[in-house]
């Protein structure tokens, strides 16, 4: 558990998404895709596959909220005006049913 938020209406605990959180993962990003009601490319494989490989590396992240509530997909990248690196946030998604939101 990478930590505890605590709110007005109770605790919120936040984690990084390890290889076993895969399915979670997944159910989470169908999730996001289902109510977003746009048409985003999206290839499941090439999802998966990135995920795996990137998962343990420094520079990518996925936190997961209260275990299956919510995700924040972020990665650290170079950017094309600054020699400085820079936190990008690709997808944040909570149920509607989180008690957290």
């Amino acid at each position: 558990m990478l930590g505890v938020l605590e709110q007005g209406y109770g605790v919120i605990g936040v984690k990084r998404a390890r290889p076993g959180d895969m399915d979670t993962v997944l159910r989470l990003v169908s999730d996001f895709r289902a109510r977003c009601g746009a048409e985003v490319a999206y290839e499941p494989e090439v999802f998966v596959s990135f995920v795996r490989e990137n998962l343990d590396d420094d520079d990518f992240l996925i936190l997961l909220l209260d275990g299956d509530q919510g995700l924040l997909i972020g990665c650290i990248t170079d950017t094309v005006y600054s020699s400085a690196r820079i936190a990008k946030e690709l997808l944040w998604y909570t149920r509607p049913s989180c008690p957290s939101t």
